[in-house]
């Protein structure tokens, strides 16, 4: 008798045991499956990058030490160009020097050619071709802000991937495409320096599959620095840029367009036994040509598991060198 009692207790005691915790199991499971939508609105919402890999990763995978810049934070910030919006990365340097800007990354970068820094627009190298620094000699901006989706900024050695230019680090320039635009919009902008900008983007889904965006700025303006202001004249920066994307399902292609012009600059040297007209004279006007067109090709498979990618590119650069300030051409005098 002892013994069934012994044993009707423990039954009793695993029933209101298992009545106690069945609750918990069920919250348990609803506990996971709020873990899991929870992760995938984490995944969802964590910025995502191809400079560090060459693939499209979330950042959070990324080797190495990486900063995203988002369209939502480059339009919050009072930034105008590029460089302004650099400035707010930790690490980065972005500086004027007389004849262009530089950047330095950890306190590591040339000048006045930043030619261990690489900068990409959509994975294209966008260094000049002579100097391995940025293409403007100088110039205005290194792309229109207007057109950019986000900036995505590797700190650290990145020549395995990109070679010899990426030493100090990557800059990539991922572009917008036709559905970050909200609606189509168009601003103007005037300011110190004798600074006018107007700029204008369109862009239209014809269907799901097919998409176009057109973009165009131009911008008039001085110089920041005193080295290209004298009493005489005032010279003045002039010039434009056309963006154009056209996707299709998997496909992109893209075309970008840049052109600016600046008047020379003449310093007279003050300097013993020299002629008292000695001057350090650049050529009379300083212009250059940028052209990038790209196709790519993306397709994922199996839940973002697996992805296809390819890519051709094509870039020509043609106007100022070194020369413009260092070779002056003469003048044939009577």
């Amino acid at each position: 008798m002892a013994s069934q009692n012994l044993v009707s207790t423990i039954v009793s005691m695993l029933a209101a045991v298992l009545l106690f915790c069945q609750p918990l199991f069920a919250q348990a499971e609803i506990d996971q499956e709020l873990l899991e939508e929870l992760a995938y609105l984490k995944a969802e919402s964590t910025p995502w990058i191809e400079a560090a890999t060459k693939t499209k990763i979330p950042i959070s995978k990324a080797p190495g030490s990486v900063t995203v810049i988002t369209r939502e934070q480059i339009e919050r910030s009072t930034g105008r160009t590029i460089p302004d919006i650099l400035r707010m990365v930790a690490g980065i340097h972005v500086r004027w020097n007389p004849m262009m800007q530089t950047i330095t990354i950890r306190g590591f970068g040339q000048s006045p050619f930043t030619s261990r820094v690489l900068l990409l627009i959509d994975g294209v190298p966008y260094n000049s071709w002579n100097k391995g620094g940025f293409p403007q000699q100088p110039g205005l901006d290194f792309f229109p802000l207007e057109n950019v989706k986000q900036l995505e900024i590797i700190r650290g050695p990145g020549s395995s991937l990109y070679g010899e230019n990426a030493y100090w680090g990557v800059i990539n320039i991922a572009s917008i495409g036709v559905d970050d635009l909200e609606s189509n919009r168009a601003s103007v902008v005037v300011g110190e320096r004798n600074t006018q900008s107007v700029t204008g983007q369109v862009a239209h889904r014809v269907n799901d599959d097919l998409g176009v965006l057109v973009s165009a700025k131009y911008l008039k303006s001085q110089y920041p620095t005193a080295f290209w202001f004298d009493d005489q004249n005032d010279p003045e920066v002039e010039g434009y840029d056309i963006f154009t994307k056209l996707s299709y399902k998997h496909l992109a292609f893209t075309y970008y367009r840049h052109t600016d012009s600046s008047d020379g600059f003449e310093k007279p040297l003050s300097i013993p036994r020299l002629p008292a007209d000695t001057a350090f004279r650049s050529a009379d006007k300083i212009e250059q040509d940028i052209d990038i067109a790209a196709i790519k090709y993306a397709q994922e498979f199996a839940e973002n598991r697996y992805s296809v990618d390819a890519d051709f590119s094509y870039a020509r650069r043609h106007g100022s060198h070194c020369a413009a300030c260092h070779a002056r051409s003469e003048t044939p005098r009577a």
